[in-house]
């Protein structure tokens, strides 16, 4: 199993590049996984689950005809924990972690103000922007071309 992740600050577009990324990765054979980090609670329609948890249960299961989900207590878990419970997938597709060690593609929003992550993050091994050329000598794509980011992920990770 092979793990890239898409980092940059909130607004940059992250979440819409993932939610793009995931069908052209899908159109090329590629089993995809997604993990993403938030800042925000989550909620689920299943509140017995969210209630088990909040009972003490260090985790809670729920299965449909169509989906299964799993909870876990957010303290007992981080990312390696996380990508060892990743089944059945070719690439995991790691959304935030931005400090973590794994290779990934910032998106920098236009405008942005922020710190750039790439200036001190050897992880950072390319950029998604407004232009596509290099960036501090990195490959630099439009945040909106998904093909072409699509095809670095891949030829990256040997796939």
């Amino acid at each position: 199993m092979k793990i890239f992740g898409v980092a940059g600050w909130s607004g940059s577009g992250k979440t819409t590049l993932m939610l793009r990324l995931v069908p052209a990765l899908v159109r090329r054979g590629v089993r995809v996984a997604t993990l993403k980090h938030t800042h925000h609670d989550l909620r689920f329609q299943d509140s017995e689950s969210v209630a088990a948890l909040e009972a003490g249960a260090v985790q809670a299961v729920a299965l449909s005809p169509r989906r299964a989900t799993m909870m876990t207590r957010a303290e007992a878990v981080d990312l390696e924990d996380l990508l060892t419970r990743v089944r059945d997938a070719d690439l995991v597709l790691v959304e935030g972690w931005k400090r973590s060690g794994i290779e990934k593609i910032e998106i920098v929003a236009p405008g942005a103000n922020e710190s750039l992550l790439h200036l001190d993050q050897p992880q950072v091994v390319a950029v998604a922007c407004d232009f596509r050329g290099e960036v501090h000598g990195l490959p630099c794509f439009r945040r909106d071309d998904v093909e072409a980011i699509a095809d670095f992920i891949l030829s990256r990770i040997g796939c």
